[in-house]
């Protein structure tokens, strides 16, 4: 892989791309408890349903298979920042606070 690009996969429907699964909250202190909960090990799907209020709440929080420019700039650069598996620190956009775990 070439220095700067993201590290993609082929999924089972033949596209390729990263994928990661989000957590968005309204408030910074809901966000860190959240953020909380996943250091003490619970389930991030877990959480996504219960706290997500979109359509992705039911997928736990899965937002897909993306290729780089598809997301806005600061979600690619936090997820790209993560190794696979991993959840970043609360990323505040307008839409609120995103806690983004990395799929692959």
């Amino acid at each position: 892989r070439r220095a700067g690009r993201p590290e993609l996969r082929v999924c089972e429907d033949g596209t390729t791309g990263q994928r990661a699964a989000q957590i968005i909250v309204d408030n910074e202190a809901l966000a860190d408890e959240i953020l909380q909960k996943l250091r003490e090990g619970e389930g991030f799907a877990q959480l996504a349903r219960k706290y997500l209020t979109d359509q992705t709440g039911p997928a736990g929080g899965d937002i897909g298979v993306f290729k780089q420019g598809d997301l806005l700039p600061e979600f690619e650069d936090l997820i790209q920042s993560l190794r696979p598996a991993l959840v970043g620190q609360p990323l505040k956009t307008t839409q609120g606070y995103h806690i983004i775990k990395r799929t692959f």
